[in-house]
Protein backbone atom coordinates (compact mmCIF):
# COMPACT_ATOMS: atom_id res chain seq x y z
CA UNK A 1 0.00 0.00 0.00
CA UNK A 2 0.82 3.73 -0.27
CA UNK A 3 2.17 5.53 2.55
CA UNK A 4 -0.35 4.97 5.86
CA UNK A 5 -0.58 7.77 6.88
CA UNK A 6 -3.19 8.91 4.56
CA UNK A 7 -5.63 7.56 6.64
CA UNK A 8 -4.58 9.50 9.68
CA UNK A 9 -3.57 13.14 8.14
CA UNK A 10 -5.77 15.41 6.68
CA UNK A 11 -5.60 17.56 3.04
CA UNK A 12 -7.72 20.94 4.28
CA UNK A 13 -7.47 24.48 2.92
CA UNK A 14 -7.79 27.50 5.52
CA UNK A 15 -9.70 30.37 5.73
CA UNK A 16 -7.48 32.32 3.23
CA UNK A 17 -7.53 29.36 0.72
CA UNK A 18 -4.78 28.07 0.99
CA UNK A 19 -3.40 24.14 1.40
CA UNK A 20 -2.59 22.39 4.59
CA UNK A 21 -2.10 19.34 5.91
CA UNK A 22 -3.20 18.39 9.35
CA UNK A 23 -2.45 15.59 11.61
CA UNK A 24 -5.33 13.87 13.48
CA UNK A 25 -4.14 11.72 16.11
CA UNK A 26 -7.14 10.08 16.93
CA UNK A 27 -7.36 8.69 13.51
CA UNK A 28 -3.79 7.59 14.20
CA UNK A 29 -4.25 5.69 17.22
CA UNK A 30 -7.33 4.09 15.88
CA UNK A 31 -5.90 3.04 12.49
CA UNK A 32 -2.90 1.44 14.61
CA UNK A 33 -5.57 -0.24 17.03
CA UNK A 34 -7.04 -1.33 13.94
CA UNK A 35 -4.53 -2.77 11.95
CA UNK A 36 -1.85 -3.79 15.22
CA UNK A 37 0.74 -1.87 13.65
CA UNK A 38 1.34 0.06 10.21
CA UNK A 39 3.85 -2.78 9.97
CA UNK A 40 1.07 -5.21 9.47
CA UNK A 41 -1.02 -2.98 7.55
CA UNK A 42 2.04 -2.81 4.75
CA UNK A 43 1.33 -5.79 3.74
CA UNK A 44 -2.11 -5.22 2.64
CA UNK A 45 -3.89 -3.75 -0.28
CA UNK A 46 -5.70 -0.17 -0.31
CA UNK A 47 -8.88 -2.57 -0.88
CA UNK A 48 -8.70 -4.68 2.09
CA UNK A 49 -7.41 -1.90 4.36
CA UNK A 50 -11.04 -0.02 3.23
CA UNK A 51 -13.10 -2.65 3.28
CA UNK A 52 -12.13 -3.14 7.18
CA UNK A 53 -12.61 0.71 7.78
CA UNK A 54 -15.51 0.27 5.96
CA UNK A 55 -17.50 -2.21 7.42
CA UNK A 56 -16.39 -0.39 11.18
CA UNK A 57 -17.53 2.64 9.89
CA UNK A 58 -21.12 1.43 8.73
CA UNK A 59 -22.03 -0.54 12.01
CA UNK A 60 -24.39 1.15 14.11
CA UNK A 61 -24.93 -1.05 16.91
CA UNK A 62 -23.27 1.21 19.23
CA UNK A 63 -25.24 4.35 20.98
CA UNK A 64 -22.05 6.21 23.42
CA UNK A 65 -19.04 6.53 21.52
CA UNK A 66 -16.63 5.33 24.44
CA UNK A 67 -13.45 3.73 23.37
CA UNK A 68 -14.51 0.10 23.18
CA UNK A 69 -17.93 0.95 21.67
CA UNK A 70 -19.41 0.51 18.31
CA UNK A 71 -19.78 4.15 17.88
CA UNK A 72 -16.06 4.81 18.82
CA UNK A 73 -14.94 2.58 16.28
CA UNK A 74 -17.89 3.98 13.56
CA UNK A 75 -16.80 8.01 14.74
CA UNK A 76 -12.76 6.85 13.51
CA UNK A 77 -13.28 4.50 11.06
CA UNK A 78 -15.19 7.35 9.30
CA UNK A 79 -12.42 9.77 9.95
CA UNK A 80 -9.84 7.99 8.51
CA UNK A 81 -11.71 6.96 5.51
CA UNK A 82 -12.28 11.24 5.45
CA UNK A 83 -8.76 11.30 5.11
CA UNK A 84 -7.89 9.02 2.48
CA UNK A 85 -10.41 11.01 0.12
CA UNK A 86 -9.32 14.35 1.27
CA UNK A 87 -5.86 12.98 -0.13
CA UNK A 88 -7.84 11.62 -3.45
CA UNK A 89 -9.62 14.86 -4.11
CA UNK A 90 -6.30 17.12 -3.47
CA UNK A 91 -4.75 14.82 -6.36
CA UNK A 92 -7.68 14.72 -8.68
CA UNK A 93 -7.76 18.85 -8.52
CA UNK A 94 -3.68 19.01 -9.21
CA UNK A 95 -4.34 16.65 -11.93
CA UNK A 96 -7.11 18.93 -13.68
CA UNK A 97 -4.43 21.85 -12.73
CA UNK A 98 -1.98 20.15 -14.38
CA UNK A 99 -3.47 19.20 -18.06
CA UNK A 100 -5.82 22.00 -18.47
CA UNK A 101 -5.05 25.19 -15.67
CA UNK A 102 -2.57 26.44 -18.08
CA UNK A 103 -5.63 26.79 -21.12
CA UNK A 104 -8.15 27.49 -19.13
CA UNK A 105 -6.13 29.57 -16.82
CA UNK A 106 -6.65 28.19 -13.05
CA UNK A 107 -4.59 26.40 -10.17
CA UNK A 108 -5.61 23.63 -7.84
CA UNK A 109 -5.93 26.41 -5.45
CA UNK A 110 -8.71 27.38 -7.68
CA UNK A 111 -10.43 23.96 -7.69
CA UNK A 112 -9.89 22.77 -3.99
CA UNK A 113 -12.77 24.93 -2.44
CA UNK A 114 -15.17 23.67 -4.42
CA UNK A 115 -14.62 20.06 -3.07
CA UNK A 116 -12.54 20.22 0.15
CA UNK A 117 -14.45 21.23 2.61
CA UNK A 118 -13.80 18.88 5.35
CA UNK A 119 -12.89 20.96 8.54
CA UNK A 120 -11.47 17.36 10.24
CA UNK A 121 -13.51 17.25 13.21
CA UNK A 122 -14.76 14.04 14.80
CA UNK A 123 -18.33 14.89 15.00
CA UNK A 124 -19.66 18.07 13.04
CA UNK A 125 -21.11 20.67 14.55
CA UNK A 126 -24.14 20.24 12.47
CA UNK A 127 -26.31 18.47 9.78
CA UNK A 128 -24.00 19.20 6.93
CA UNK A 129 -22.40 16.69 5.21
CA UNK A 130 -18.80 17.85 3.76
CA UNK A 131 -18.20 16.31 0.10
CA UNK A 132 -15.97 13.98 1.57
CA UNK A 133 -18.67 12.52 3.84
CA UNK A 134 -21.07 12.52 0.89
CA UNK A 135 -18.63 10.52 -1.46
CA UNK A 136 -17.93 8.35 1.21
CA UNK A 137 -21.67 7.94 1.67
CA UNK A 138 -22.41 6.97 -1.96
CA UNK A 139 -19.49 5.14 -2.28
CA UNK A 140 -19.60 0.62 -3.40
CA UNK A 141 -17.21 -1.56 -2.88
CA UNK A 142 -18.55 -3.83 -4.97
CA UNK A 143 -18.60 -1.35 -7.91
CA UNK A 144 -15.31 0.37 -7.56
CA UNK A 145 -12.40 1.83 -5.85
CA UNK A 146 -12.63 4.20 -3.44
CA UNK A 147 -9.87 6.05 -5.45
CA UNK A 148 -11.66 6.19 -8.65
CA UNK A 149 -14.80 6.87 -7.18
CA UNK A 150 -13.47 9.66 -5.70
CA UNK A 151 -12.09 10.91 -8.80
CA UNK A 152 -15.63 10.36 -10.44
CA UNK A 153 -17.59 12.39 -8.11
CA UNK A 154 -14.76 15.14 -7.84
CA UNK A 155 -15.23 15.83 -11.61
CA UNK A 156 -19.19 15.74 -11.23
CA UNK A 157 -19.36 18.24 -8.46
CA UNK A 158 -21.92 20.76 -9.49
CA UNK A 159 -20.04 24.17 -8.87
CA UNK A 160 -16.40 22.82 -9.90
CA UNK A 161 -17.95 21.04 -12.83
CA UNK A 162 -19.25 25.13 -13.86
CA UNK A 163 -16.21 26.33 -12.98
CA UNK A 164 -14.39 24.41 -15.54
CA UNK A 165 -17.19 25.07 -17.86
CA UNK A 166 -16.52 29.00 -17.70
CA UNK A 167 -12.80 27.63 -18.80
CA UNK A 168 -13.92 25.67 -21.51
CA UNK A 169 -13.50 22.43 -20.39
CA UNK A 170 -16.73 20.08 -20.63
CA UNK A 171 -16.83 17.01 -18.59
CA UNK A 172 -17.33 14.41 -20.98
CA UNK A 173 -15.12 12.58 -23.72
CA UNK A 174 -15.87 12.89 -27.69
CA UNK A 175 -16.98 9.36 -27.90
CA UNK A 176 -19.50 10.13 -24.65
CA UNK A 177 -20.70 12.91 -26.68
CA UNK A 178 -20.94 11.10 -29.73
CA UNK A 179 -23.24 8.14 -27.78
CA UNK A 180 -25.67 10.98 -26.60
CA UNK A 181 -26.51 13.29 -29.66
CA UNK A 182 -29.63 12.63 -31.22
CA UNK A 183 -29.72 13.17 -35.25
CA UNK A 184 -32.68 15.48 -35.02
CA UNK A 185 -30.11 17.24 -32.78
CA UNK A 186 -27.24 17.20 -34.84
CA UNK A 187 -29.12 18.83 -37.96
CA UNK A 188 -29.92 21.88 -35.97
CA UNK A 189 -26.96 22.29 -34.31
CA UNK A 190 -24.85 21.84 -37.23
CA UNK A 191 -26.87 23.96 -39.61
CA UNK A 192 -27.60 26.76 -37.50
CA UNK A 193 -25.01 26.97 -34.76
CA UNK A 194 -22.70 26.18 -37.23
CA UNK A 195 -23.92 27.34 -40.38
CA UNK A 196 -22.74 24.05 -42.00
CA UNK A 197 -23.49 23.45 -46.05
CA UNK A 198 -26.46 20.45 -46.51
CA UNK A 199 -24.13 18.29 -47.81
CA UNK A 200 -21.70 18.38 -45.00
CA UNK A 201 -24.79 18.28 -42.53
CA UNK A 202 -25.97 15.05 -44.28
CA UNK A 203 -22.33 14.00 -43.82
CA UNK A 204 -22.10 13.85 -40.22
CA UNK A 205 -25.53 12.54 -39.79
CA UNK A 206 -24.23 9.29 -41.81
CA UNK A 207 -21.05 9.52 -39.92
CA UNK A 208 -22.96 9.67 -36.47
CA UNK A 209 -25.75 6.73 -37.32
CA UNK A 210 -22.86 4.54 -38.44
CA UNK A 211 -21.08 5.61 -35.12
CA UNK A 212 -23.96 4.54 -33.06
CA UNK A 213 -24.85 1.41 -35.08
CA UNK A 214 -21.19 0.26 -34.27
CA UNK A 215 -19.56 2.22 -31.30
CA UNK A 216 -22.84 2.82 -29.08
CA UNK A 217 -24.35 -0.58 -29.63
CA UNK A 218 -21.50 -2.64 -28.38
CA UNK A 219 -21.50 -0.12 -25.86
CA UNK A 220 -24.80 -0.91 -24.86
CA UNK A 221 -23.92 -4.54 -25.33
CA UNK A 222 -21.13 -4.26 -22.74
CA UNK A 223 -23.23 -3.03 -20.14
CA UNK A 224 -25.34 -5.81 -20.38
CA UNK A 225 -22.53 -8.05 -19.81
CA UNK A 226 -20.36 -6.57 -17.82
CA UNK A 227 -19.58 -3.33 -15.58
CA UNK A 228 -18.23 -0.70 -17.57
CA UNK A 229 -15.95 2.55 -17.31
CA UNK A 230 -15.48 5.37 -19.21
CA UNK A 231 -15.65 5.75 -23.09
CA UNK A 232 -12.50 5.05 -24.99
CA UNK A 233 -11.33 5.37 -28.55
CA UNK A 234 -12.77 3.45 -30.83
CA UNK A 235 -10.59 0.71 -31.78
CA UNK A 236 -9.36 -0.25 -35.59
CA UNK A 237 -11.84 -3.17 -35.99
CA UNK A 238 -14.93 -0.78 -34.96
CA UNK A 239 -13.38 2.25 -36.89
CA UNK A 240 -13.54 -0.35 -40.26
CA UNK A 241 -17.18 -1.18 -39.32
CA UNK A 242 -18.07 2.26 -39.14
CA UNK A 243 -15.92 3.42 -42.12
CA UNK A 244 -17.82 0.62 -43.93
CA UNK A 245 -21.12 1.97 -43.26
CA UNK A 246 -20.93 5.92 -43.57
CA UNK A 247 -17.86 5.38 -47.00
CA UNK A 248 -15.70 7.62 -45.04
CA UNK A 249 -11.79 6.18 -45.69
CA UNK A 250 -10.53 4.89 -41.87
CA UNK A 251 -7.31 6.60 -42.23
CA UNK A 252 -9.55 9.43 -42.03
CA UNK A 253 -12.27 8.92 -39.79
CA UNK A 254 -10.80 9.41 -36.51
CA UNK A 255 -9.94 13.03 -37.35
CA UNK A 256 -13.68 13.41 -38.67
CA UNK A 257 -15.47 11.76 -35.66
CA UNK A 258 -12.86 14.06 -33.61
CA UNK A 259 -14.06 17.06 -35.67
CA UNK A 260 -17.87 15.99 -35.68
CA UNK A 261 -18.04 15.83 -31.44
CA UNK A 262 -15.83 18.99 -31.44
CA UNK A 263 -18.92 21.04 -33.03
CA UNK A 264 -20.86 19.61 -30.70
CA UNK A 265 -18.50 20.28 -27.78
CA UNK A 266 -18.72 23.91 -28.84
CA UNK A 267 -22.31 24.11 -29.09
CA UNK A 268 -22.59 22.48 -25.57
CA UNK A 269 -20.16 24.80 -23.83
CA UNK A 270 -22.07 27.79 -25.69
CA UNK A 271 -25.96 27.34 -24.41
CA UNK A 272 -24.43 26.63 -20.76
CA UNK A 273 -22.12 30.32 -21.09
CA UNK A 274 -18.85 28.67 -21.31
CA UNK A 275 -15.78 30.06 -23.15
CA UNK A 276 -15.89 28.25 -26.69
CA UNK A 277 -12.14 25.99 -25.94
CA UNK A 278 -12.46 22.37 -26.80
CA UNK A 279 -10.74 20.53 -24.40
CA UNK A 280 -11.82 17.29 -22.72
CA UNK A 281 -11.80 15.93 -19.90
CA UNK A 282 -12.87 12.30 -20.11
CA UNK A 283 -15.37 11.59 -17.23
CA UNK A 284 -18.37 9.54 -18.71
CA UNK A 285 -19.87 8.01 -15.39
CA UNK A 286 -22.28 4.89 -16.26
CA UNK A 287 -24.04 5.70 -13.38
CA UNK A 288 -24.78 9.71 -13.21
CA UNK A 289 -24.97 10.22 -17.30
CA UNK A 290 -27.95 12.46 -16.63
CA UNK A 291 -26.16 14.83 -14.76
CA UNK A 292 -23.70 14.95 -17.19
CA UNK A 293 -25.23 15.18 -20.72
CA UNK A 294 -28.15 17.11 -20.84
CA UNK A 295 -27.34 20.15 -23.16
CA UNK A 296 -30.41 22.31 -22.33
CA UNK A 297 -32.23 21.92 -19.36
CA UNK A 298 -34.36 24.50 -21.23
CA UNK A 299 -34.93 22.55 -24.68
CA UNK A 300 -37.19 19.86 -24.12
CA UNK A 301 -35.67 17.88 -27.17
CA UNK A 302 -32.06 18.22 -25.81
CA UNK A 303 -32.74 17.03 -22.36
CA UNK A 304 -33.91 14.02 -23.31
CA UNK A 305 -31.01 12.93 -24.76
CA UNK A 306 -30.26 9.09 -25.42
CA UNK A 307 -26.91 8.68 -22.78
CA UNK A 308 -27.42 5.13 -21.75
CA UNK A 309 -24.33 4.01 -24.26
CA UNK A 310 -21.82 6.63 -22.36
Amino acid sequence: MTNPSIYWTLVRIDAAGDRQVQSIPSAQTFFDRVFASVTNAGNLSSRDIQSQLLDLYQDTSGLMPSASSSAYRRINAQRTLLCFISWEIDKVCLNLAKQFGATGGFTSRDLLPYVLDDDGRLQPKSSYQCYSLQILNSFDINQSSLSSWTNRKVKQHPALSKFLLECGIYLLSDWAILNDTQPKQLERILSQFHSLTATEIQKYKLLLSSYHTVYRAQRLQQRKTRKTSKCQPPNIEQLQQISDKSSIKADNLMAQLQQLAGYLREYRIHVRGGSLATESIDTADVNNYNSLAAINPTDSEESQTSVSAQ
